[in-house]
C-alpha cells in the first residue's frame, strides 16, 4: 500500500538517489507531518483548556512545534535539492542536515519551557476536568503519532535521511509522552490524585532527551564524522581491480549531504608507465567510482 500512496507523488520512488526523487519524499513526509500535527494539536488545546490540563496543552504546543518542524524539513529538501552553484561548488546537500539540527533545537526549548511550566503546576496544582471525549482524543492521538512514526520511518530507511530519522524518533517519543499524560489523567479520574504536574515533568525532561539525542546525531556529519570503514574498503576494493593500478592510499572521504559525497585518493602506477596510458586509466577509474557512488 506505502508503494501504491508513494508513486501518486514520486516521480521515480526507486531511484532514492537522485537529488529530484529525495526533494519529492521530503516534500511529501514534510506535508504529511504538518497536517497531521497542526489537527492533533487544534484537537489537544481545545481539550486541554477545556479540562484546565497543563499535560495537554504542553502536549498539544509539543504536536504545534512538530508542525513547525515538519514545515523546515520540507524546505530543508527543496534547498538540498538545488544544483551546485558558483558559492557552493559540492551542492546544498548539508540543509537536511541543519534542518534536523534545527528541528532538534526546538524539541529543545520546547522541552525546557515545558519543565518550567510543570515546575509551577507542581507547586500550585489545579482541580482538572476528566471526560470521555478528553481520553478518546489522548488515544486517538497515540494511535495517529504511532502510525505517523512508521510513515517517517519508513521514508527514512528509503532514503537514508538523518533528519526524517530524527523527526520519526520525535513522534515516538510523542506517543509515549501522551500515554503519560492520559494515565495522569485517568489516575485523577478514578482515584482523585492530581498527578498533572509530575506527569508534565517527565514530559519535559523526554523531551528535552530525546533533543539532545537528535542534536547529537544530526551535528556529526557536519562536524566531519570518520566514513563508514565498509564505504572506504569498498572504495579501496574497486580502485585495486582497476588494471595497471599498483596501490591506493590516503584516501579521503567529505560528506556534502545525504547521497553527496567527494572521494579523494592517491593511486600508485607503475614508474615505468606511459603518462598518457595512466592518465587514462586514472580518468577511466574516476568515471566509474562517479557513477557506482554518486560522488559530488
Amino acid at each position: 500500500m506505502m508503494d501504491a500512496v508513494l508513486k501518486r507523488f514520486i516521480d521515480n520512488p526507486a531511484n532514492t538517489d537522485d537529488p529530484k526523487t529525495r526533494k519529492q519524499y521530503g516534500v511529501f513526509a514534510g506535508g504529511a507531518g504538518i497536517c497531521v500535527n497542526l489537527l492533533l494539536f487544534a484537537a489537544k488545546l481545545a481539550i486541554g483548556l477545556l479540562s484546565g490540563a497543563l499535560s495537554i496543552v504542553a502536549d498539544a504546543v509539543n504536536n504545534l512545534s512538530d508542525a513547525g518542524s515538519a514545515i523546515v524539513m520540507l524546505l530543508g529538501f527543496r534547498i538540498a535539492a538545488q544544483p551546485a552553484d558558483p558559492e557552493h561548488p559540492f551542492g546544498h546537500g548539508r540543509v537536511e542536515y541543519l534542518a534536523g539540527l534545527f528541528v532538534a533545537a526546538v524539541i529543545i526549548v520546547v522541552g525546557v519551557e515545558l519543565f518550567r511550566d510543570s515546575i509551577d503546576k507542581i507547586s500550585n496544582p489545579q482541580a482538572l476536568s476528566v471526560d470521555t471525549v478528553t481520553l478518546g482524543v489522548l488515544v486517538l492521538s497515540i494511535a495517529v503519532k504511532l502510525a505517523l512514526s512508521r510513515f517517517y520511518q519508513s521514508i527514512a530507511d528509503r532514503i537514508s535521511s538523518p533528519a526524517i530519522a530524527a523527526t520519526a524518533a520525535d513522534s515516538r517519543n510523542d506517543c509515549l509522552t501522551t500515554f503519560v499524560v492520559l494515565l495522569a489523567m485517568i489516575i485523577y479520574d478514578v482515584y482523585g490524585f492530581n498527578i498533572d504536574g509530575a506527569a508534565g515533568l517527565f514530559v519535559a525532561v523526554f523531551i528535552i532527551y530525546s533533543g539532545a539525542v537528535a542534536a547529537w546525531e544530526t551535528i556529526q556529519p557536519l562536524l566531519g564524522e570518520a566514513p563508514d570503514p565498509a564505504l572506504v574498503e569498498d572504495i579501496k576494493t574497486e580502485v585495486m581491480q582497476t588494471g595497471g593500478v599498483l596501490g591506493v592510499h590516503d584516501i579521503i572521504v567529505h560528506n556534502y549531504g545525504p547521497g553527496r559525497i567527494f572521494v579523494s585518493l592517491h593511486a600508485e602506477m607503475p614508474a615505468g608507465m606511459n603518462m598518457l596510458k595512466a592518465h587514462t586509466i586514472i580518468d577511466d577509474l574516476e568515471q566509474r567510482l562517479e557513477e557506482k557512488y554518486r560522488l559530488a
